[in-house]
């Protein structure tokens, strides 16, 4: 009889403790506490209609998904997703990179501008006005009149301010493109090939949600997972070794140019100015 209880009561425990894993958390970490459970729930019937249901309200869908990643600590982390990348990727059903940027032309442009002029026009638009010191863009709303921005292009000779809408996609590349290279915080010519290499090295893994960031000629990074740092310190490395050779080489041209060497190509005289 005694053996009997004590067998329940060890099933019983058994149970119990179960039951504790279960509402420890939804993620591995189990840093979710039951309040951070509670805003999730809270958010995430509204946020699933959005995108599930309505795809027409680019705004007010990225505008609560931006809600979710700001807060601190993150709200998705309340419904077991491991990182903003697997947020992305099993929630929203996007890339990190398209959510980083629709997010941003969110925060920034309304209803109207959004179908004017597309998510990805605004955010180089939107890059340009930070890149000119014209606007910071932190969390919250930074509304912008984007019929009113002014780009700077070079027409027929002559360089001038044009407003968005008149101005095409290649004129806002370039000017955004001009603009970082101005103010030394763009991807110099040297820096951006390691760069891409990273991009297309995590793609596809838990570490395509790593933030890149180019200033002066110099990397850093940020969201690095920690169960993931020996793998991005491999492809670092790679992309670092691939870079290096490919400086090297770029430098014998130059140097074989310079001395006028067997199979340099001859320098172009330089266009005349108009």
């Amino acid at each position: 009889m005694a053996t009997s209880k004590r067998a329940a009561s060890e099933r019983k425990s058994h149970a119990s403790s179960g039951d504790d894993e279960r509402k420890k958390a939804p993620t591995e970490a189990n840093i979710v506490d039951a309040k951070l459970v509670a805003e999730w729930r809270a958010t995430e019937k509204k946020l699933r209609a959005l995108v599930e249901q309505d795809a027409t309200k680019f705004d007010a869908r990225y505008e609560l998904v931006a809600a979710v990643i700001d807060a601190e600590p993150p709200k998705y982390l309340g419904g077991g997703y491991k990182n903003f990348g697997d947020f992305c990727q099993r929630f929203l059903k996007e890339t990190p990179r398209a959510v980083r940027r629709n997010v941003l032309v969110a925060r920034c442009a309304d209803a109207e501008e959004i179908k004017r002029f597309g998510p990805s026009l605004l955010e180089m638009a939107i890059q340009l006005l930070v890149a000119q010191k014209k606007i910071t863009v932190g969390k919250g709303r930074t509304p912008v009149v984007f019929a009113k921005v002014k780009v700077p292009v070079v027409r027929d000779g002559d360089a001038k301010l044009v407003l968005l809408p008149e101005a095409s996609w290649d004129e806002v590349a370039e000017a955004l493109r001009l603009a970082k290279s101005a103010e030394g915080s763009g991807e110099a010519d040297a820096v951006a090939p390691v760069v891409r290499a990273l991009a297309s090295a995590l793609e596809g893994t838990p570490l395509e949600a790593v933030e890149v960031r180019v200033k002066r000629e110099a990397l850093s990074f940020g969201n690095v997972p920690i169960a993931w740092l020996g793998r991005f310190a491999e492809l670092v490395g790679d992309a670092a070794r691939a870079h290096e050779r490919k400086r090297a080489a770029r430098e014998k041209r130059e140097d074989e140019r310079g001395k006028g060497g067997k199979g340099a190509k001859p320098a172009r005289a330089p266009k005349p100015r108009r």
